[in-house]
């Protein structure tokens, strides 16, 4: 295994913390959808609510893959960062999206740029 550098540590470290976050997030957002359709006489709130399911049962799948890809990156290992290049990659993708509809939000872009820059330049250290 070759040596983690700091670069990585600091990835995975607040990669985890994002993740864990967004794993409450999307618990939350599941508690929510019970409720809204709870509380919805009409059909539109429960189609509302069923939507809302929906998304948080993808933030929960995508929270927890990257919690296992960057368990795999600490480690330094391929597949880890294969994992992460794809998240990364997908993660520029909506952040293009995002600064379509919002020109301010840049972090969604820039984040997730410079982590694919950064673990590109260092691919060579992961076996």
């Amino acid at each position: 295994m070759a040596t983690r550098p700091l670069g990585v540590t600091i990835i995975c470290i607040l990669g985890w913390l994002g993740a864990i976050l967004s794993i409450v997030g999307g618990l939350a957002l599941l508690g929510l959808s019970s409720l809204s359709g709870a509380f919805a006489a009409a059909a539109m709130g429960q189609v509302l609510g069923s939507l809302v399911s929906v998304y948080g049962a993808l933030v929960i799948i995508v929270s927890a893959v990257s919690i296992i890809a960057l368990y795999w990156l600490w480690n330094m290992m391929k597949k880890g960062w294969n994992l992460t290049m794809i998240l990364e990659v997908i993660g520029v993708v909506f952040g293009v999206i995002q600064i379509i509809y919002n020109p301010i939000s840049v972090f969604g872009l820039a984040i997730p740029a410079i982590i694919v820059i950064y673990l590109w330049m260092n691919k060579n250290l992961f076996k």
